[in-house]
């Protein structure tokens, strides 16, 4: 765990505490109005994220879809419906989503990644986009790269990018022919 998630959870702690501080101190000298406002809007402060940190999956809707795929060169024209969200981790983050897309954005998907010019078509023992990542060598340059293959079926456009200070990112989007579901699933750590 970073350092920095172990400053906010203790922060938070103190800010329970005075929380809980103040309206005993309010309560007692008459005043549980005011010891109910303080509290609350210290408590908050700590509640209100905490739940949007548990409820994380929740909070992903269609734009945020559209905004990953974008990120990758990917556009889908038609509506779409997000079928399963799950976001995981608190300093590394993981994340696995699920789209139904129709016939036509599947087709443009795999038309975009059949036509890429670095598109390969594997075998299932075949290395795939970090086994070549790590030929680049060092990492920590900034740099963008897309690879995009076809294996046992499933067409896939992987992405990865770093730049200068930032936390890299990687990102798998993967489609079958004999299936309306696209998969998109990104590692920030």
């Amino acid at each position: 765990m970073g350092i920095g998630f172990v400053i906010l959870v203790l922060l938070g702690l103190f800010l329970l505490t005075i929380s809980i501080v103040l309206f005993f101190f309010f309560k007692k000298r008459g005043n549980l109005k005011l010891g109910i406002l303080f509290s609350g809007v210290l408590s908050s402060i700590v509640i209100v994220p905490f739940l949007f940190f548990v409820f994380e999956s929740e909070f992903y809707f269609k734009s945020d879809a559209k905004e990953d795929l974008k990120l990758i060169n990917i556009v889908l024209k038609d509506n779409f419906k997000i079928v399963f969200n799950k976001i995981v981790g608190v300093t590394d983050y993981y994340q696995t989503t699920y789209l139904k897309i129709s016939n036509e954005d599947k087709k443009r998907v795999i038309n975009a990644i059949k036509n890429a010019q670095n598109f390969k078509a594997l075998e299932s023992d075949d290395s795939t986009l970090m086994n070549k990542i790590l030929e680049f060598g060092d990492l920590e340059k900034p740099k963008r790269i897309i690879w995009n293959y076809k294996r046992n079926g499933e067409f896939v456009r992987e992405f990865y990018y770093k730049e200068n200070n930032y936390v890299p990112i990687s990102m798998c989007v993967s489609v079958k022919l004999n299936s309306d579901t696209l998969i998109i699933k990104r590692i920030e750590d």
